[in-house]
């Protein structure tokens, strides 16, 4: 599942094509989409959870728009992301 969500992050978010990173899985990574959405001018709160099994939340706004996940921080943000560029998370909100 990993793997399809990079996929979509790399196309719908990063404007890549076949050159896919673990932004799913690698907070490094995933940094690089918080600064890709920040060009963007969407705001991102990351709220870490070290004792709740919910995980992080990460909210994602820009004006009347608000896009709330739970998880691990790396997940969440992408998550987030492909909500926030209009791609249906449905199949994977729940990796």
């Amino acid at each position: 599942m990993s793997r399809e969500i990079d996929a979509k992050i790399a196309e719908h978010v990063m404007g890549l094509g076949p050159i896919i990173k673990a932004y799913s899985t690698d907070i490094a990574a995933a940094w690089e989409v918080v600064e890709r959405l920040d060009e963007e001018e969407w705001n991102v709160t990351i709220c870490p959870r070290k004792h709740e099994s919910s995980g992080s939340s990460v909210v994602m706004h820009k004006f009347h728009h608000n896009y709330h996940v739970h998880g691990d921080i790396p997940m969440a943000i992408c998550l987030a992301a492909l909500k926030a560029k209009g791609i249906d998370t449905s199949d994977i909100d729940n990796p």
